[in-house]
């Protein structure tokens, strides 16, 4: 009888115990964090839908890359945190972590979750190019997404890297001429709120813009038929990095799928080349 006793209490331990861990590991979004707190998953605007339902029970912020990116810059102490973006915002974060000196440390990163291409809506010119934005003047409205998010920096570099002739500029490129024409380009350019894709607003309010950079995930999303610009043009591809001691979440194979039914394509973009963080950063500023 004694023995039954004891076996029935190690069942009821064991059964606590592991309920206890599998609740820890639902609380993390996946992360299983035996030693200590749990990490906070900061989300790109541009994987809203696929985040929050992937990551419900986690400590989860979903809001442009761009503010995620001053976040890390700052001075606090942000704990332990997973940060899901567009991999260009990586470069910009370790390109700025030496510049200011912050102590955000990356532990760990991911392989790429998912990627797509950047398109083009309108018809300026056809065949559709990015060199259509190279021109700008006031007959023509033009769209892109808020500097703070991720189609926003690509499609903006891009543009400027049609504009130097190289994928790989540096700040060092921008003389006097090309920033007379970023000028130029920042007139006539309309840069939709970081909340707002700009697709939303060239479909919803129609003259608004004669010619839009978007994802083609949004374009898919949306069902909208877009060009791929005949001079190439880049990928966004989605990726994660863990900080301050943080391991990635169990879940981005989940992350994957639920991206890929919003319109992105599984795995690794082409390989290409692109400026360094500096110069992206230099672009934003």
């Amino acid at each position: 009888m004694a023995v039954k006793r004891l076996l029935a209490v190690v069942v009821a331990v064991a059964l606590i115990t592991g309920a206890v861990v599998i609740r820890r590991f639902i609380d993390d979004g996946g992360e299983l964090s035996l030693g200590g707190a749990s990490s906070t998953i900061y989300c790109d605007s541009a994987l809203a839908d696929a985040c929050r339902s992937v990551f419900d029970a986690a400590d989860l912020k979903v809001e442009a890359p761009g503010v995620t990116l001053d976040r890390f810059l700052d001075d606090t102490d942000d704990g332990p945190v997973v940060w899901i973006a567009a991999d260009l915002w990586f470069d910009i974060l370790a390109s700025e972590q030496q510049r200011v000196r912050a102590s955000a440390e990356v532990t760990s990163t991911s392989g790429p979750i998912v990627h797509s291409p950047l398109v083009i809506l309108g018809d300026v010119c056809a065949p559709a190019a990015w060199s259509c934005f190279l021109d700008l003047d006031r007959s023509t409205d033009a769209g892109l997404d808020a500097l703070d998010t991720s189609a926003g920096v690509a499609a903006y570099t891009q543009i400027a890297a049609v504009k130097l002739g190289t994928q790989t500029f540096a700040t060092n490129d921008f003389d006097l001429a090309f920033n007379e024409w970023r000028r130029n380009l920042d007139a006539n350019t309309t840069f939709s709120p970081a909340r707002v894709p700009v697709l939303d607003i060239y479909l919803t309010r129609r003259g608004t813009y004669d010619l839009i950079a978007t994802t083609q995930a949004q374009a898919n999303q949306l069902g909208r038929s877009a060009e791929l610009p005949t001079d190439a043009g880049p990928e966004l591809e989605v990726g994660a990095v863990a900080l301050n001691g943080a391991r990635l979440p169990g879940a981005l194979d989940d992350l994957a799928s639920a991206l890929v039914a919003d319109g992105w394509t599984d795995g690794a973009a082409p390989d290409a080349e692109r400026p360094s963080g500096g110069a992206m950063q230099a672009l934003r500023s």
